[in-house]
């Protein structure tokens, strides 16, 4: 019967304090009566009442100092404060919540296709300025508080970086991934690519000791590639897209392929079923990021399998999966290799340019190298 239980329906609480602007209208030092608060929120005092208790217990947002007095907790305090924390809040519920609700129907109605007509994600962002600048202020929020274990010095510190000359971030965002390779690596010119609206007005923000070796284009992953280079990085950006998607921006790269360039993936791996704790299988398939587990056979709190379903109708990808895309884009990509960081909850996965046109080629499954001390080879 726990699926029954009262952490179901714990959301709605969190939403109406998001809807509501509850958290800027309570006093950031001292306290406001319900009753006060009822009229700045237009809310009636039952229901505030109701929503703001429930908040108190199960998020420890809010606190009741004296009965009919409300004051910040530091959780609430979190939403005045950090403008990126409310955007993160609103994301949730306005964007996945909703997109929760209606998966089932999507899959009803569409099946498999990946292809139904309809505004993409990105594309519906893209004609709504205010809904896209809260999301990338959402993406900003939940990196912050993820674990470190996914942050870009463990893929900085485990790949040899300087066996390239030239290294093309796709989809690489505001660039803080070039940043942190250009400076561990003085010899490495990086190249940023990402919509132009993206990556416009980012040359300014660098510094001066980085400046001339990244170069910022603007590009559209799922067009040609316009850059020759030693290695092309994607990091967590395949779980964004549908496969057919996916199989489209690798062979998007393939103009510009010569022989022994390297396809570089910094993104999740699923671990095989009955292979690791059940708590920690949770966590990477279902997305709790706060299970607190030892690390095991290297895996930890790859999430969100599930939540990028109705996001972005993708999906994470295991050791087979992974190979099949490299293989389904095309066969002269080389076996793809992998091998997580100490620490890290995601996988570098390497696919290397053979060429040639060999045809089509035994597909095998990724060899993933775990251990506590997992080397490049």
């Amino acid at each position: 019967m726990a699926i029954l239980g009262t952490v179901e329906y714990n959301g709605v609480s969190l939403q109406a304090i998001y809807w509501y602007d509850v958290a800027s209208k309570v006093p950031i030092n001292g306290e406001i009566s319900y009753q006060d608060l009822s009229t700045k929120c237009g809310l009636s005092v039952i229901n505030l009442q109701r929503i703001l208790r429930f908040a108190m217990i199960w998020n420890r947002c809010f606190t009741e100092p004296r009965k009919g007095f409300m004051a910040h907790s530091a959780a609430s305090r979190i939403l005045v404060d950090n403008p990126m924390a409310r955007s993160g809040l609103g994301f949730m519920f306005d964007e996945c919540w909703q997109a929760f609700s209606h998966t089932l129907d999507a899959v009803r109605n569409h099946g498999d296709t990946e292809d139904v007509t309809k505004t993409g994600l990105f594309k519906y962002h893209a004609s709504r300025p205010e809904i896209s600048r809260r999301m990338a202020k959402a993406k900003t929020c939940f990196s912050s508080a993820i674990s470190v274990s996914s942050q870009a010095s463990f893929l900085v510190k485990n790949y040899p970086w300087d066996t390239a000359a030239k290294v093309v971030d796709v989809g690489g965002a505001q660039g803080h991934m070039c940043v942190e390779l250009a400076q561990t690596y003085p010899n490495l010119k990086v190249v940023l690519q990402d919509l132009p609206d993206v990556v416009d007005g980012i040359e300014r923000t660098l510094s001066k000791n980085v400046k001339d070796r990244i170069e910022i284009i603007g590009n559209d992953l799922l067009t040609d590639q316009t850059v020759q280079a030693d290695a092309y990085l994607f990091s967590q950006i395949f779980h964004n897209w549908p496969e057919a998607h996916c199989i489209k921006i690798l062979r998007a790269l393939i103009p510009q392929l010569k022989p022994g360039a390297r396809v570089i993936c910094y993104d999740h791996l699923l671990p095989e079923p009955r292979t690791i704790h059940l708590l920690r299988e949770k966590a990477v398939r279902y997305g709790y990021n706060s299970v607190s587990l030892p690390v095991q056979s290297g895996i930890e709190n790859r999430d969100m399998d599930m939540i990028i379903l109705p996001l972005f109708n993708s999906r994470e990808r295991d050791v087979d999966d992974w190979a099949n895309l490299f293989q389904a884009a095309d066969p002269r990509f080389g076996k793809p290799k992998a091998w997580i960081p100490e620490g890290s909850n995601l996988v570098i996965i390497e696919a290397t340019w053979e060429g040639g046109g060999k045809g089509v080629q035994e597909l095998t499954s990724v060899s993933v190298l775990l251990g506590r001390n997992n080397t490049y080879n």
